[in-house]
């Protein structure tokens, strides 16, 4: 099934929702530049698992952690806190 979108010039509607009008807002630059940045922050999260996981126990050792504890903390999700 194929999903359109219409316009309009006050509401976005959208099928899925049967119609219901949602404010133009929701499309605001605003939300655009709060998705970004959540994006960037799931970017960061991730290179920075990525980055801890390729650590030697030295270099672990030098900022406080085990290994198990990188090996906890990077294999998290990006999206995890």
């Amino acid at each position: 099934m194929s999903r359109s979108y219409e316009f309009d010039e006050a509401l976005l509607v959208f099928p899925s929702l049967e119609g219901t009008p949602l404010p133009k807002a929701i499309a605001s630059p605003r939300l655009v530049a709060r998705v970004l940045a959540k994006l960037r922050a799931w970017h960061r999260s991730s290179q920075s698992r990525f980055q801890l996981a390729e650590l030697d126990d030295r270099q672990l050792k030098d900022i406080g952690l085990t290994r198990s504890q990188a090996q906890v903390e990077s294999r998290k999700s990006f999206w995890q806190g």
